[in-house]
């Protein structure tokens, strides 16, 4: 699922350099992650957008017109809405995936840094 991080690279002290050797195996998660923020903020842009689209088309509707008028929009407010509502689901599910194999990653890491101590520095 995973691939191995290598401790080697490790030598050097770098923040940066602890941070991407975590990371890098699971950039795919991420790169998930970061798709699902993005629709997210566009959805959240563009939902009251269609709403105001709805509300102002309400004055000039006749009652043989209205469920023709407004059923685009709102076929498009509620796809959204479910869209978003599944999207989180996948959401949750790539961080079932993404969280407890990084704890195990940074844990490796940092014990065998810890390891390459000797007894008397701890």
């Amino acid at each position: 699922m995973t691939e191995e991080v290598d401790v080697e690279i490790m030598k050097n002290y770098s923040i940066t350099v602890f941070v991407t050797t975590c990371l890098k195996p699971f950039k795919w998660h991420i790169f998930g992650m970061f798709c699902i923020a993005s629709f997210w903020a566009i959805n959240l842009s563009v939902s009251p957008y269609i709403l105001k689209i709805m509300l102002d088309k309400i004055p000039t509707l006749t009652a043989q017109t209205a469920v023709y008028e407004l059923s685009g929009p709102a076929i498009l407010f509620l796809s959204l809405s479910l869209i978003r509502v599944s999207i989180f689901r996948i959401y949750d599910l790539l961080w079932i995936h993404f969280n407890p194999p990084l704890k195990r990653t940074i844990g490796k890491v940092l014990m065998s840094k810890m390891m390459e101590h000797s007894q008397t520095f701890l």
